[in-house]
């Protein structure tokens, strides 16, 4: 059968953020439920990989480790990704293809290596055949490839190896409890029947460059140049890539100043739209309003009406879970109602009430039921009110018995009325 590349991962590079705490951990079961039945498929021959850190404890900030696996003679297509990570513990992870690791270190031995700085590298062999298959960061969700299509690993592939490295960014928690472990990590979805189409990855990174403090991004912008014609490259739509194509990507800094990395040409004779330079809409005080969204406070989505947003403000807690800051509420308006198809804010509350909001649920009946990590409390308010008729948990008081949280993250309600509540 031909083989041919048919589908392309691009990976555009820009600033990564400082992860915060944030992930349900109730919800873990029934997004594992939903996961397993995406992946019920007929008679085809398919396993799991499973790639975990053996249980690390990172004692230093901007820590880089690496476990590996090895994939045998046998070549496997991996058809998906489920990570198992936090982003409060994990800033990021990237799963590396190998012809030999940097140290033979293997997961299942409960061994691993320092693959940062001043370590030995992730692949052996000064990176020889060195190919990223898979990121992940921020709690992104379970990836699973298109239809027909797939990595192929071990055998002839060139891969016989897999290695996982995990970014640790901050390590406070690890250094405040010695006996703290971890074991993030990713499972793989495989196959061992040859699948019709190659996924591969382009990387485009402007060389590593220093990007100035405090400094974000107001532009991202990627494309597929063909015959002197640009393509925008969006994340909701097919771009087809052939053989001549130029995909150049850019990122404009607060600073104005652009970086850029462009494939397969001289980036001095390649002339960028007008518009790939303009501010991303709403760039200025509302653009940072959306950037405190994305970074934590997912919204509740009404596509028939309005829809609630939550803003996060971020501050730190010591050693035992204790709000730093107990003394300053957040004074702006917390609770946003958006329309839906403009944009525009509706109406907004919650100002001096809470210190760092976080979850965001809306029940079927219409109360809105909000939980503050920092106070360590979940609030229920009534449809249309702004004084809560439920509030659980002791002020900024956190606990594991039956009367407290421990930064709680988010609320679950059922048909019946029974609510859950993630926290930790």
């Amino acid at each position: 059968m031909t083989r041919e590349l048919a589908i392309v991962f691009i990976l555009f590079l820009s600033v990564i953020t400082n992860s915060f705490r944030d992930f349900q951990d109730q919800m873990r079961s029934y997004h594992d439920t939903l996961y397993q039945r995406s992946w019920q498929h007929s008679s085809e021959e398919s396993k799991d990989v499973n790639l975990r850190m053996p249980g690390v404890h990172p004692i230093k900030n901007d820590s880089y480790l690496c476990t590996a696996v090895n994939l045998g003679k046998r070549k496997q297509y991996i058809v998906g990704f489920k990570p198992f990570a936090e982003m409060h513990t994990a800033h990021h992870m990237l799963l590396f293809g190998c012809q030999v690791p940097a140290d033979m270190a293997f997961s299942r031995d409960g061994k691993f290596w320092n693959c940062g700085d001043m370590g030995k590298g992730v692949c052996g062999n000064q990176g020889a055949g060195e190919k990223i298959i898979y990121a992940w960061g921020r709690n992104a969700p379970d990836l699973k490839l298109p239809k027909d299509v797939a990595f192929e690993v071990g055998g002839d592939s060139g891969i016989a190896y897999l290695v996982l490295q995990v970014h640790y960014g901050k390590v406070d928690q690890f250094v405040a409890n010695p006996s703290l472990k971890d074991n993030s990590g990713v499972d793989l979805k495989t196959s061992f029947a040859p699948q019709k189409y190659v996924a591969g990855i382009k990387l485009l990174a402007d060389g590593w460059s220093l990007i100035p403090p405090k400094k974000k991004g107001t532009v991202i912008s990627g494309y597929r140049v063909r015959n002197g014609a640009f393509y925008p490259v969006k994340p909701d739509k097919e771009v087809d890539i052939k053989a001549g194509d130029t995909l150049p990507n850019q990122n404009n800094m607060e600073t104005g100043i652009p970086e850029s990395a462009c494939l397969y040409v001289d980036e001095a004779r390649l002339m960028f739209p007008l518009d790939s330079d303009v501010p991303l809409p709403g760039s200025g005080v509302k653009m940072e309003m959306k950037r405190d969204f994305a970074e934590g406070c997912g919204p509740y989505c009404n596509d028939d009406g309005p829809s609630l947003l939550l803003e996060e403000d971020k501050r730190s807690f010591d050693a035992n879970e204790v709000f730093s800051n107990q003394k300053e509420s957040i004074p702006e308006a917390t609770v946003l109602t958006l329309d839906s198809k403009t944009g525009k804010i509706m109406n907004s509350w919650g100002q001096n009430m809470f210190f760092m909001p976080h979850g965001l649920t809306i029940d079927s009946e219409g109360n809105t039921w909000l939980t503050d990590v920092a106070m360590h409390q979940v609030f229920k308010f009534p449809t249309g009110r702004t004084e809560s008729s439920l509030t659980l948990g002791v002020r900024f008081q956190p606990g594991s018995d039956v009367e407290h949280f421990c930064k709680p993250t988010d609320v679950a309600v059922d048909s019946s009325g029974f609510f859950y509540v993630s926290d930790g």
